[in-house]
């Protein structure tokens, strides 16, 4: 009964809240740890870079090709946790790179905020000096998304991530925290562009006199 429910929801990752949801919903009093332990066992389970999540997989899959499970992993596992796709993943998203960059994926965080140990060697983090009220700021406008005929809610992966403004702001700031410059030179067009002037000189805020330079 378990297993068929996992089967129908096909869910990325189950938490042992999650998967006490689950025994409870079937009826089945059930020790978790027990079930975690035979689910992995059985091949339908494994785990995550985060203590106390498991990627879900489906039957006949042997791996996962999410490149964002461990974020997602972070997400499940803390429901406030805070960052944002940033740099070659958040233009990679916004149509500004041709090809997807293939090393550490780079994200945003709280200047306060660390990464959970496991995934912190799998990720590339940028800081700029912005808190969680940047929040509202950073993700791009519904109006971009539709102007590129993006996804509303399954843009980026369904994750918080860099719209222009940001990542113009991370390139005049940390312009050594991007590493396919080359692919993105034709394409800086598209990002000025799609820029809203107004959201761009609120991110620059309290960045260094080269900062503002190399952003103009």
């Amino acid at each position: 009964m378990l297993l068929a429910r996992l089967a129908q929801d096909r869910p990325r990752l189950i938490t042992r809240d999650d998967l006490g949801d689950y025994l409870a919903g079937i009826g089945l009093e059930r020790d978790i740890d027990a079930t975690v332990r035979d689910l992995v066992r059985l091949g339908w389970l494994t785990a995550s870079r985060r203590k106390g999540v498991w990627i879900y997989l489906p039957p006949g899959e042997e791996s996962v090709a999410d490149p964002y499970i461990d974020l997602r992993a972070w997400a499940a596992r803390d429901a406030v946790a805070i960052f944002a796709l940033a740099g070659e993943a958040a233009a990679w998203h916004l149509g500004y790179l041709d090809r997807r960059h293939t090393g550490p994926t780079a994200i945003w965080v709280p200047d306060s905020v660390r990464p959970p140990f496991g995934i912190r060697q799998h990720v590339s983090v940028v800081r700029l000096g912005w808190n969680s009220t940047h929040l509202s700021d950073i993700g791009p406008t519904r109006q971009l998304l539709r102007k590129r005929g993006l996804d509303l809610t399954r843009w980026a992966g369904g994750l918080k991530a860099f719209g222009p403004e940001a990542l113009l702001a991370q390139l005049a700031a940390r312009p050594t925290s991007f590493a396919p410059w080359a692919d993105l030179v034709v394409h800086l067009g598209d990002l000025v562009g799609d820029l809203d002037t107004e959201r761009l000189l609120k991110l620059l805020g309290g960045q260094s006199s080269s900062a503002w330079q190399r952003a103009a």
